[in-house]
């Protein structure tokens, strides 16, 4: 937007006061900014409705006495007799009330009335054409605001996430110093289960027993994350006994970590690990054995 023309030559160009150099210039640029040019138009539809909107100027009754007794003089009359004159009556003083209407009309009548008027319009269309550049300004500004707080309401989203993912990185972290402790401890065994139905072949699990604690930890990849409604259950299979060692789930990447307060060495003969409802089963669900692996003796 042309910020000279729209704000300096358009109340002019709307009263016909431009120079033809000027006027030029303005068509020129309406003939290329159609938005611009319904601008204008809106203003000048302004500017006629204040015209028709102005009162008409009525000239005083003291102008029309001096107009028609200069006509009257001049036209030739006969002479004719001079009518005795009427005893003088004592004019009253005049009330506030005419003062005030003899006052207006002389105003009325004053040869600066127009030139004031059009002044006066003149002031009201820059008055217009600036209050709707305010009103333009602060429509910017308020959608800059709006954006901007989008903006900060993504950046805390984002925010939110990222400490998610970074509290989930810390757990995993500290299971994973754990784990290694636990794979340092002199004796510690470990073992490794594998698919067991064949669905699965990249899913893998091993349990790390320490035995002068008898705990051990149980660590998962490569399982498929679960929703509200299902956990991973681990047991303990002595025979034909399966014992609940614990309920984990898994992160988006597949990995779990559970730690099993009592695996005793030579107290079981295999491990597996299956899918149960949340809150897990009192027996293992066989159609939903994930993995599966015995103990060497």
């Amino acid at each position: 937007m042309n910020e000279r023309i729209e704000q300096e030559l358009f109340p002019f160009y709307a009263l016909g006061a431009l120079t033809a150099a000027e006027r030029a210039e303005v068509d020129a640029y309406l003939a290329a900014n159609p938005q611009a040019k319904a601008r204008l138009d809106a203003l000048m539809n302004t500017t006629e409705q204040l015209f028709h909107n102005i009162e008409p100027i009525q000239p005083s009754p003291e102008v029309k006495a001096t107009l028609m007794s200069r006509v009257r003089a001049a036209e030739p009359r006969p002479p004719t007799a001079v009518p005795p004159t009427p005893p003088q009556r004592q004019q009253k003083p005049a009330s506030w009330a005419d003062r005030l209407r003899h006052g207006y009309g002389r105003f009325r009548a004053h040869p600066t009335l127009p030139a004031l008027a059009g002044a006066c319009l003149l002031l009201a269309i820059l008055a217009g054409s600036w209050a709707a550049s305010q009103s333009r300004q602060q429509a910017g500004l308020q959608t800059q605001i709006t954006d901007l707080f989008a903006e900060v309401v993504a950046l805390r989203r984002e925010k939110e996430v990222l400490q998610t993912q970074n509290a989930a990185l810390r757990q995993q972290i500290e299971n994973q110093g754990s784990l290694l402790a636990t794979y340092r401890q002199p004796g510690s065994i470990t073992l490794a289960i594998g698919d067991a139905s064949g669905r699965h072949p990249e899913a893998i699990g091993t349990l790390t027993i320490d035995p002068q604690t008898e705990t051990a930890v149980f660590t998962a990849d490569n399982l498929t994350p679960l929703g509200a409604s299902q956990v991973y259950q681990l047991w303990l299979i002595r025979g034909d006994t399966p014992i609940s060692a614990g309920l984990f789930s898994v992160d988006e990447t597949g990995y779990g970590v559970l730690a099993v307060a009592t695996a005793v060495p030579g107290t079981f003969d295999a491990i597996g690990l299956t899918i149960e409802p949340a809150g897990g089963s009192q027996t293992p669900t066989l159609d939903q054995l994930i993995l599966l692996g015995t103990v060497s003796s």
